[in-house]
């Protein structure tokens, strides 16, 4: 359609606008200022191409809504919300038996699965179904898919036209689940029914993808799940044109676990390949089946989710199980501990539901425990975390009454899946870093890591009766013997990290075309071991360990994190996949510990008293250091210690990127970056120590970036402060401190 008449032109763009009013007032929402401003911006001239693709349609499955707002026509179905309204008699109003988290989806738009499906995808729409409980009753057709079938509408859900109100926002979809024999004779990551969102921009390029967190498997009643879908204030929404019919997505569709940052066992772990996307733009769905039986998804909608229309965590929590699982009722144990346990209600959910015996009984007990020992996600994700989980729950009493001799039991169990020679515990039959490193974390550690300078603090709601873990120097042995080597910038097979093939068969590793050296999964699981191994074994092993770990941080820095404080996944595929990892392994290393070294020189320096101050120039540094720091100690202080609240400057040498930064500055630019792009901090990542450095760097911190001199201050509340100066190297060791005076030689 081509606009000779500017009138025309306007008109088309008012009615456009007024498709998408009208769309969000069926919705069931009022539009707020930021979504009538985006409607209100002023439009640039499109082309005839960008025109035609931009006209509204209008969709016999356009919404509805009447009978005082509980019944929604959807062309010729409908959809009733059946607790709506006090007059109808007999309705089940206990939100958690039917809703995630007992969120309703009421209010929100909802869609037919016949306008977004093409002829070939009709085979999957189940005519004969209808979506029928106490609380919902649609009529709309769902998709139903058999074990291993999966399939994208060739439609998007919601067009480019639409999204472009609500860029810079979130959208929260709802759908009905049901499920029939699903997930046999697999994990239940592997095997549970599920959906993926993709986000396309208007030149066809897939921008983010957003799969679901729900994992209910096995045979399940009807049951309203939602997942959260960000909509980037940046995301192109006009201009551009696709002419081919079908494109590959740019990226690949992985497994399952690794997209919501697990990680398998080779063996066991899904490859999903390469999902083919429509070519247009917009947000489309992928709906699975992945292992068995038969999974049915109906009446998918959505609404904006707002601060309103959001609760607060505690108002999630089930109050009849205590969990805040998707489906506390048919939910796994993994699920759930995945979303976080209450602080408020009990958790009865020990007690057992439709997919678990009573926990808090011996025989129940046992019982998962069989069970759980042939599925990782289990092992991995509800295992670890029973005692801590007996340990709080008891104190606190927050959890039912376990029977007697329950944690010993539980213990025993631990020590009888041990490697005999390795002492590492075993997943599918082998070793496994990652199981190793969460059982040790959760189930022996009496204590924290011990630090230079810090007292050790007592966890022993970590550890099964204060006892800490044995067979040190067996699983620092092991571990040690599965580090990776690789040549980088020269150095020729220096040790690198660990991959997903420790303890594997050598074939499969070399099987593998991404040849990998350094995978952060498995490497901050390494070092972690290695971390806590370190306080009892002798002398000689210490020395392996810390080398180990100092190889592994430099083959990091020049592989896998970016100049700006970024990281990929892996040392193969430069990606930015998400926050996993990092800043866990960054903590468990001994980066950021103030250490002094014997091979770091003194640092040369000139410096001038300036009132309550000092200037300090660095003359004729060493090679190998980056930075010079500057502390303010109380008089009389012990200078081998350096709190880092101390630090009042630093004298950075010119770097590029954050490999050649002072290591307190360079873990400030990874955390900041990874706050930018992730909406990560090392508190949510449980880096204890990191968090620490970052809480306790000063933020008037003076920094010389361009030039070896500097002109600092005494703290306010330490007039009399002595100032010291460190050299220090990218791993953090330090030269002997050396006090300023006014004359230094």
């Amino acid at each position: 359609m081509k606009f000779d008449n500017p009138k025309r032109l306007i008109l088309a763009l008012f009615m456009a606008c007024m498709s998408v009013l009208f769309a969000e007032v069926l919705h069931g929402q009022n539009l707020d200022e930021d979504l009538l401003k985006a409607l209100a911006r002023p439009v640039e001239a499109k082309s005839a191409t960008e025109e035609k693709a931009a006209e509204p349609t209008v969709s016999k499955f356009e919404p509805y809504r009447t009978g005082g707002g509980h019944l929604v026509e959807i062309g010729p179905y409908r959809v009733d919300n059946l607790w709506q309204g006090q007059e109808r008699k007999g309705v089940v109003a206990d939100d958690w038996r039917y809703f995630m988290h007992g969120m309703k989806d009421a209010a929100s738009y909802p869609l037919a699965w016949d306008e977004f499906i093409d002829e070939d995808q009709e085979k999957y729409l189940d005519k004969a179904t209808v979506l029928q409980t106490p609380v919902k009753f649609s009529n709309v057709p769902p998709i139903v898919l058999n074990g291993g079938e999966s399939m994208i509408p060739a439609k998007p859900l919601v067009s480019l036209a639409k999204l472009a109100a609500f860029r810079g926002t979130t959208l929260r979809f709802y759908i009905w689940i049901k499920g029939e024999g699903t997930g046999l004779r697999t994990s239940l990551w592997e095997g549970a029914p599920w959906l993926c969102f993709y986000l396309k921009d208007s030149q066809g390029s897939l921008i983010a993808s957003y799969p679901s967190i729900f994992c209910t498997r096995g045979t399940f009643p009807w049951f309203c799940y939602q997942i959260a879908v960000d909509i980037p204030y940046t995301l192109a929404t006009a201009g551009g044109t696709i002419e081919a019919a079908e494109a590959v997505g740019d990226e690949p569709v992985v497994s399952w676990a690794e997209m919501i940052g697990l990680r398998t066992d080779e063996e066991t772990e899904a490859d999903d390949g390469e999902v083919r996307l429509p070519a247009a733009g917009g947000l489309y769905v992928q709906l699975k089946n992945p292992a068995s039986g038969k999974a049915w998804f109906s009446t998918i909608s959505y609404e904006k989710a707002t601060a309103q229309n959001t609760p607060a965590k505690d108002a999630m929590v089930d109050p009849v199980t205590g969990s805040l699982a998707p489906n506390p009722d048919y939910d796994e144990l993994p699920m759930h501990i995945f979303f976080g346990l209450a602080d408020l209600r009990k958790w009865n959910f020990l007690k057992g539901n439709h997919a678990f015996g009573d926990l808090t009984r011996l025989d129940g007990l046992k019982a998962y425990l069989r069970m759980a020992s042939g599925d990782w996600s289990h092992m991995l994700h509800a295992v670890p975390y029973l005692v801590q989980i007996y340990n709080v729950g008891t104190q606190q009493n927050q959890t039912p009454e376990f029977e007697k001799g329950w944690l010993e039991t539980l213990g025993a169990w631990l020590e009888a899946i041990r490697g005999k020679t390795t002492g590492l515990w075993k997943l599918n039959g082998r070793d496994s870093l990652e199981l190793t490193e969460a059982i040790l974390g959760n189930c022996y550690s009496p204590e924290n890591l011990p630090r230079p300078g810090e007292v050790a603090v007592q966890t022993e709601w970590l550890s099964i009766g204060g006892k800490p873990v044995t067979k040190a120097a067996e699983m620092a042995e092991a571990v040690l013997g599965a580090q990776e080597r690789a040549t980088v910038e020269g150095d020729m097979m220096k040790l690198a990290g660990w991959t997903r093939y420790a303890f594997q068969p050598r074939d499969l590793k070399a099987s593998d075309p991404k040849r990998m050296a350094f995978e952060l999964c498995s490497s901050n699981a390494a070092v972690a071991i290695l971390a806590q191994c370190l306080p009892q074994v002798d002398a000689a092993m210490k020395k392996r360990i810390n080398d180990s770990m100092k190889n592994a941080w430099e083959y990091a820095m020049r592989t896998i994190f970016t100049n700006d404080g970024k990281w990929y996944q892996n040392d193969a595929v430069q990606q930015l996949n998400g926050p996993a990892f990092a800043l866990d392994f960054l903590n468990s290393t001994p980066w950021l510990e103030p250490r002094v070294a014997t091979t770091v020189d003194k640092p040369k320096t000139k410096v001038e008293f300036v009132g309550d101050g000092v200037r300090v120039a660095w003359e004729d540094p060493a090679d190998k250091a980056v930075s010079l720091r500057i502390y303010a100690l109380d008089k009389d202080s012990d200078a081998s210690v350096l709190p880092t609240d101390r630090l009042v400057g630093v004298i950075q040498k010119p770097a590029k990127g954050i490999k050649g930064l002072d290591p307190l500055l360079a873990a400030k630019q990874i955390c900041e970056a990874a706050r930018e792009t992730w909406g990560m901090t090392p508190e949510k990542a449980g880096a204890d120590y990191l968090a620490k450095a970052m809480k306790d760097l000063n933020p008037r911190l003076k920094v010389s970036k361009n030039s070896l001199e500097i002109q600092v201050s005494r703290p306010e509340s330490a007039s009399d402060a002595v100032f010291w100066v460190v050299a220090v190297q990218p791993y953090g060791e330090m030269s002997k401190p050396v006090e300023v005076a006014e004359k230094n030689d």
